[in-house]
């Protein structure tokens, strides 16, 4: 995101839609999770009860969790990376077959970006840039 954009106005998670459901769901976890180490700013500040039990800081925004097919995805992807006003984190078809961080993070070391074959990502960034790469798509589980 340029630095007109300190902090995304929207954010918004897809998936493909030949994703069982629970794939899904692990991909949805894994990209909001990533997204916030990258942009500690999506965090409000810690949050704690009337008795005093800290909940700790929970994201300032919803995360519609989206789907999509396979050649859509990978369009997406492409189109987000070139916006100045985006983050994009996204996963490749590796992770489906990998069970570790290092086998994941190994098979994308042999393989070039244009081999990218996205399943799942998470895109943040001013609303209209949000919506010009996620407008038309359904909500998950809709």
């Amino acid at each position: 995101m340029t630095s007109r954009t300190p902090s995304p106005d929207r954010i918004v998670v897809v998936v493909r839609d030949d994703l069982p459901a629970w794939r899904a769901v692990n991909a949805a976890a894994v990209l909001s999770l990533t997204l916030g180490t990258r942009l500690s700013e999506v965090t409000g500040p810690g949050i704690t009860t009337a008795d005093g039990v800290d909940l700790g800081p929970l994201s300032r925004h919803a995360m519609p969790v989206l789907v999509t097919g396979r050649q859509a995805i990978d369009a997406l992807h492409a189109a987000a990376l070139q916006d100045p006003d985006a983050v994009v984190v996204a996963l490749d078809e590796a992770m489906l077959s990998t069970n570790s961080y290092d086998q994941y993070a190994e098979a994308i070391r042999g393989k070039p970006a244009a081999a990218f074959a996205c399943f799942a990502l998470v895109v943040a960034g001013t609303k209209s840039a949000v919506r010009r790469f996620t407008r038309g798509l359904t909500l998950y589980g809709a």
